[in-house]
């Protein structure tokens, strides 16, 4: 397992962040799932097998906002 965590820009209030958290734990490989408004952050622990840190970040501009990957790593270490 994996964690990645992504700046995600265009979120603007609760509904945006539940579109995020939606479409990402739409996707096969997706353990937990946490998206805040602030700082505008996702958090998915992945299973890198099935998943890939460019799928995340489709998964995420597919509903129109855009992310850069923060942090990758075995665990929550060092995450704000």
């Amino acid at each position: 397992m994996q964690y990645l965590t992504l700046s995600v820009y265009g979120m603007s209030n609760a509904e945006n962040t539940k579109s995020v958290a939606c479409a990402l734990r739409r996707l096969r490989g997706a353990r937990r799932v946490e998206v805040t408004l602030q700082p505008g952050t996702a958090t998915v622990r992945v299973d890198a097998a099935h998943l890939k840190v460019g799928q995340v970040q489709a998964a995420i501009t597919a509903p129109g906002f855009s992310a850069t990957l923060k942090y990758v790593g075995p665990d929550e270490q060092g995450l704000a």
